[in-house]
């Protein structure tokens, strides 16, 4: 559920109440080795309002990380003010933590 200044959205966030214009500060929530291990837990994220940001190499659908894994992975990456609620969405179906 949102609630006012939760960093998710809603009012609030900024001193009195006011909206906060500053950029979120991404950190690293889960990393898999392929791009299609990060999709359910992707999907899980957004279902949840929890805006996310991919890393990783992306060849496209027929390059050399579609099939499998690739050398830099998959990195998900939430804003800072919905980590926690990103790793209990996420509980197990995160790959290894990240920090």
């Amino acid at each position: 559920m949102r609630t006012p200044g939760d960093g998710r959205g809603g009012t609030g966030g900024g001193p009195g109440g006011a909206p906060d214009r500053r950029a979120p500060r991404w950190v690293p929530v889960a990393s898999f080795a392929a791009r299609y291990l990060a999709e359910v837990p992707l999907q899980a994220l957004e279902a949840e309002g929890i805006p996310v940001l991919v890393k990783g190499e992306e060849p496209g659908i027929w390059g050399p990380g579609f099939p499998g894994p690739t050398s830099q992975g998959i990195r998900l990456f939430v804003p800072e003010a919905a980590l926690e609620d990103a790793r209990l969405t996420l509980g197990e179906l995160a790959g290894p933590e990240e920090g």
